[in-house]
């Protein structure tokens, strides 16, 4: 008796070294830059002058800041559009990849490559596609385009954009995850009578609510830090439309040299991401209650 209890705490104790190098590797690559950040955002520097300690004006100066809230703002709508896209398209994606068979294989890796593409390289591209003056969109319509300088349309289009680049990254974990459904399952349904929807909604989806969760964080947590494709595609514009906050951050920390306000900044914002992945928690956990 013992020596099954002794091997069951075994096989569940021995992730934990395989999987230590990894979380001491994330632990410090977050852990150190926000320790890093707490008391540079009590300083008024500017990387040549001294260094005085502004004992939490700038917080003050920031949360005074309507450009800084704007682009907050910007981000949420940016990011939520976004994850929604890349979440539907993905798993649709997903869907399909799921019950492909080995044959298809290439084709379903075409899919997965704007994921492996680097993100400079894909708002290049997309520049090209969508430049209002000799782009590929307006050349074979044969008038201009001004998707990239119209402050209404220039956010949804990279908000597309964002979500392009990282649907074969969700249609990846949709398909593993309905692949791992136990077939007999499934059977089992079919032959109640269920149809692809009622088995999509009642046993497929359910089964793969963690998969869910985990997916929307980690993309919701993307689509909140970009900051290259907005620097390639807009540069922040037009009039500061697609100006997001790691925009924001950035251009203050490297262009006026406010070393404080950009840690008080990224400090912000990063509890800013903490309260909508609080969010997205509290309605996992309210929609699958009945699950638990």
């Amino acid at each position: 008796m013992n020596q099954k209890n002794d091997s069951v705490v075994f096989m569940r104790a021995t992730p934990l070294p395989f999987l230590a190098p990894a979380l001491l590797g994330a632990l410090l690559a977050v852990g150190v830059p926000l320790v890093t950040l707490l008391p540079l955002s009590t300083v008024d520097w500017n990387l040549i002058s001294p260094l005085e300690w502004g004992h939490g004006d700038n917080f003050t100066r920031v949360l005074g800041d309507a450009q800084f809230i704007s682009s907050l703002a910007t981000t949420l709508v940016i990011a939520f559009v976004a994850t929604a896209l890349q979440i539907f398209l993905g798993g649709v994606m997903g869907y399909y990849l799921s019950s492909w068979t080995r044959s298809m294989k290439v084709l379903a890796a075409v899919f997965l490559l704007p994921w492996m593409a680097a993100p400079v390289a894909i708002a290049v591209a997309w520049k090209w596609i969508l430049a209002p003056t000799g782009g590929l969109l307006s050349e074979s319509l044969g008038f201009r385009q001004d998707l990239l300088t119209n402050p209404a349309t220039a956010p949804l289009v990279v908000a597309g954009v964002i979500a392009w680049a990282g649907i074969g990254y969700t249609a990846l974990f949709v398909a593993s995850g309905l692949r791992s459904i136990p077939r007999h399952t499934l059977d089992a349904a079919r032959l109640d009578g269920a149809g692809p929807a009622r088995l999509f909604w009642e046993i497929q989806l359910p089964q793969m609510r963690r998969i869910a969760f985990f997916l929307v964080v980690t993309v919701t947590l993307a689509s909140l830090n970009v900051y290259d494709v907005v620097y390639v595609l807009t540069g922040g514009g037009p009039s500061g439309a697609t100006a997001m906050a790691t925009f924001t951050i950035t251009q203050t920390a490297l262009t006026t040299f406010q070393v404080g306000e950009s840690a008080a900044m990224a400090i912000i914002f990063t509890l800013v991401e903490l309260a909508v992945i609080a969010v997205e928690y509290l309605i996992y956990r309210l929609l699958t209650r009945r699950f638990v």
